[in-house]
């Protein structure tokens, strides 16, 4: 019974988006309705929290993943691009500013 709880449970509502007071909330109500022992009410509890968390990591994972794909099709620079690009601008400000500073005094 508590296996076709969970699945019902899981199956029915975005598992990645639960947080863990809707997961306590869900446990309570779940346990209430299938006449759960605290135990039982207790590991559903943390089994929410658990798959929730472990959902919530892929999703962002996936989302990452995908932001990333989109940027290399639209060619668009990454952040770390623009530090390394950031960089070397500062670079080859400061040799300008010596080959200038060097120009004016000889």
């Amino acid at each position: 019974m508590l296996d076709i709880i969970k699945r019902a449970a899981y199956t029915g509502m975005g598992l990645a988006f639960l947080t863990r007071e809707k997961a306590g909330e869900l446990a309570r109500e779940l346990a209430e309705n299938a006449k759960l022992s605290e135990r039982e009410g207790r590991d559903l509890y943390n089994d929410l929290v658990s798959r929730s968390e472990t959902a919530g990591r892929e999703l962002r994972e996936r989302i990452d993943t995908g932001v990333k794909d989109a940027m290399t099709r639209m060619n668009m620079a990454s952040r770390d691009d623009v530090i390394r690009l950031e960089k070397q601008l500062a670079a080859l400000r400061e040799e300008i500013a010596v080959l200038r500073s060097a120009r004016e005094q000889g």
